[in-house]
């Protein structure tokens, strides 16, 4: 439609201008002016065609971009729905001279999914090797909150940290997976994706 209507008013503008400079109004005239004309609309149209499809590929891959980042984050946000506290366990000595035995590693599942914790470490400390352990390195159901007794080389501890309070000795760090994609969690820090 443009290029009809634009291919008219160049004829027309051709015509009068062509007319006004020679006063001849011949059909060799007319034909050069069409000639020309049609020229001028084949270009704007390939160019059109050029512009139009350089605009829905931009398109295309913006939208393309922008829906990878709506995805990777709503898996960042479901990533962060796993936590992992530590709460201070069993031990023995008296008042201002206990010795920690253990710990109680709780973790919460908030997503809709199963999860699998595939690594759990408590940084400058020692975890004795035993059954509690092999336990939560396992799959956590949708919304469940387990919580283990993990038994650690013995260590001082003051007497605030026993009997449930929180383990302010070492910050937890957990790897865990949901939906094959791999996260690593630091306390409460936002969760990391692990490339692998």
């Amino acid at each position: 439609m443009l290029k009809a209507l634009g291919g008219l008013l160049l004829f027309a503008a051709g015509t009068v201008v062509g007319w006004a400079v020679t006063g001849k109004f011949d059909a060799t005239w007319v034909s050069a002016v069409g000639t020309w004309a049609g020229a001028v609309g084949t270009i704007a149209a390939i160019l059109w065609a050029v512009h139009t499809f350089q605009t829905e590929t931009r398109q295309r891959t913006e939208d393309l971009v922008r829906e990878r980042e709506d995805e990777r984050h709503a898996q960042q946000l479901e990533a962060q729905k796993v936590t992992v506290s530590v709460f201070g366990g069993g031990g023995y000595g008296a008042e201002g001279e206990k010795t920690m035995t253990s710990v109680n590693v709780e973790f919460l599942n908030g997503t809709n999914k199963s999860i699998s914790i595939t690594e759990f470490r408590l940084p400058g400390v020692m975890l004795v090797e035993g059954r509690e352990q092999r336990q939560f390195v396992s799959a956590i159901a949708p919304h469940a909150q387990p919580r283990y007794l993990v038994n650690i080389e013995p260590r001082r501890a003051s007497d605030d940290q026993f009997s449930g309070r929180p383990f302010k000795l070492s910050t937890p760090v957990i790897r865990y997976q949901i939906d094959d994609i791999t996260w690593e969690r630091t306390g409460q820090d936002p969760p990391i994706r692990v490339l692998e």
